[in-house]
């Protein structure tokens, strides 16, 4: 074996430890629900507000935001900021039980400023949604949860199972 082919095999070595480093380093988790159902005003792309905190958040923290949206009054909205740099899974599940008839709704993970990375949407009275996103976060990035009604009517927490609920993983360090 040449002094060449020893490099490369050194070099491809010190790669895969980094690689297996980042990996190993990906500790960042949350897990939030909401304790009441909330209601979505019709039209109206709506940051959601996660009032439990299932687990204890790692390389991710939640404020309590009070956000305007389209001529709406002003509620309170959970704000996502990633602490920890590197790749995250963002899972969102939405429940609708109430009325508002056979609609568009919608769920949406995205940016505070409202460009969305993942979107899911259906049509009816009462069922789940869900949707997830994974992409590469910098520290101090910030996202939030959103639901669209086609007409006003509520996402829901029905009992313990049935629930709205926000799932954020890293997946790898940056």
């Amino acid at each position: 074996m040449s002094y060449v082919d020893m490099l490369q095999i050194n070099n491809a070595i010190n790669d895969l430890d980094r690689r297996i480093a980042a990996l190993e380093a990906a500790n960042g988790k949350g897990d939030w629900t909401l304790t009441q159902s909330q209601n979505v005003p019709a039209g109206v792309n709506t940051r959601l507000l996660f009032q439990q905190q299932n687990e204890p958040p790692v390389g991710i923290a939640i404020a309590t935001v009070s956000y305007v949206e389209a001529n709406q009054p002003a509620h309170s909205a959970s704000e996502f900021t990633i602490l920890s740099s590197g790749r995250w899974d963002i899972r969102l599940d939405a429940r609708w039980t109430n009325g508002g008839g056979a609609t568009d709704r919608y769920v949406m993970i995205g940016s505070n400023t409202g460009v969305f990375w993942g979107k899911n949407s259906s049509s009816g009275a009462n069922f789940n949604l869900h949707v997830a996103t994974e992409r590469d976060f910098f520290a101090g990035e910030k996202f939030n949860a959103y639901a669209y009604n086609g007409s006003t009517s509520q996402v829901e927490r029905e009992g313990d199972t049935l629930i709205t609920r926000l799932v954020a993983t890293q997946r790898r360090a940056a």
